[in-house]
């Protein structure tokens, strides 16, 4: 017969060598006591699995998570793709950055005003300054205005998730790292949307708005969020959840960001990232976006057949399944050669059928070649890209 002993705390001294006593001081429903004097050492498992020790004695005392859940590990926990600012695919420095720009993958300004001046990057920690163990050599984004217009002037800095359905109707928690480079700084709000779509239900806004102060210490900010039902709302074509930080500087400001996560529950668990691995994290940025980029010449990019003496037709592969068919774009034709016995020189490149695993493109050429012989689309030096996008 299961037994139980009714007290407010059961201690212990330890055993020789242990130099502090402890106590067991029961349970949680979810995340550390908010209520209550505790003193230091004490420590709670609470019933998702978490363990927490008192660091600071008080009321409720400070606590500092030391077990994670057995989900906490788990690819998919969290919802942000790169949310460590690991993959730039367009590259690492955005110079004067404009309304609706994709900077580092899955990141964007999705608005501001004319008076703000803003640079967007990707840094790396210094070693030994990384806000988790651990990370010492990973990278957080950087977001610097050096001119901030009047007082209103605000930008969005923010990510979209597929989709809307994803969360709908239960509780979540947003966490993330902050500092500012001097000062501090607080956001007009930080805050989810859902968004319906073309043809969908109108924006639902300013879901789980906070305000949280940021200084010039890496601390980490968590708010618990009730995520809307979408019962009786229409789903259009695109939905997506929108994780937004709405900042008004009235300075010359840098703000970092590091460790964003979304995840179901209402304690903010250990960060990991979307899919838990480097490569996999650049897999899933790549459903969104990729840019293949020749680092030299002769790299193939498409092999095919000459439709005519002057024209190549050539099945360019998706790295990975994109989220809808893509929109392309490729770089000038003077970066592209189409090779049969011998280079010769592009005098135009498009694309004539794209769907979510490939590209059909046609490439000319003035000079007469083998039609009906194979060709090869390869790069003239290190300057050819193709731009390939699917964002929602």
């Amino acid at each position: 017969m299961a037994q139980s002993i009714s007290q407010e705390a059961i201690g212990a001294t330890g055993l020789p060598g242990a130099t502090a006593a402890s106590r067991h001081a029961g349970a949680t429903t979810s995340g550390a006591p908010t209520t209550g004097t505790f003193a230091v050492g004490d420590f709670i498992v609470d019933q998702s699995g978490a363990m927490w020790v008192c660091t600071v004695a008080g009321t409720p005392g400070t606590w500092q998570i030391v077990g994670t859940p057995p989900t906490a590990q788990i690819a998919g926990k969290n919802a942000v793709i790169n949310g460590d600012f690991n993959i730039s695919q367009r590259g690492t420095t955005f110079n004067s950055i404009t309304a609706n720009t994709w900077s580092l993958d899955r990141w964007l300004i999705g608005y501001k005003d004319a008076g703000i001046t803003l640079n967007v990057s990707q840094q790396t920690f210094t070693p030994g300054t990384a806000p988790v163990s651990g990370y010492e050599s990973a990278n957080y984004i950087q977001l610097q205005n050096t001119a901030f217009g009047s007082s209103t002037n605000t930008y969005y800095f923010a990510t979209k998730i597929e989709d809307v359905r994803k969360y709908a109707g239960q509780t979540v928690t947003l966490s993330y790292w902050a500092k500012v480079s001097s000062g501090t700084l607080t956001p007009t709000r930080v805050f989810l949307n859902q968004q319906f779509g073309t043809g969908g239900s109108a924006q639902v806004d300013n879901i789980g708005a906070a305000s949280p102060t940021y200084t010039t210490s890496w601390t980490r900010y968590t708010q618990t969020i009730s995520v809307p039902s979408i019962s009786g709302q229409t789903i259009g074509t695109g939905s997506y959840l929108y994780i937004l930080w709405q900042i008004t500087p009235n300075a010359n400001v840098t703000l970092n960001l590091w460790g964003v996560q979304l995840e179901a529950g209402s304690t903010a668990t250990e960060f990991t990232t979307a899919s838990g691995t480097v490569g996999g994290e650049l897999a899933l940025c790549q459903r969104y976006y990729q840019q293949p980029v020749s680092t030299a010449s002769y790299q193939i990019f498409g092999v095919g057949t000459m439709y005519s003496a002057t024209s190549l037709t050539c099945l360019i592969p998706l790295t990975v399944q994109m989220r809808i068919a893509p929109s392309v774009t490729f770089s000038a034709n003077s970066n592209w050669n189409i090779q049969q016995a011998g280079g010769f020189a592009v005098t135009g490149l498009s694309a004539f059928t794209v769907t979510p695993t490939g590209i059909n493109a046609t490439v000319t050429t003035s000079i007469s070649l083998l039609s009906g012989g194979g060709g090869i689309l390869i790069s003239n030096g290190s300057g050819a890209a193709i731009y390939i996008t699917a964002e929602l």
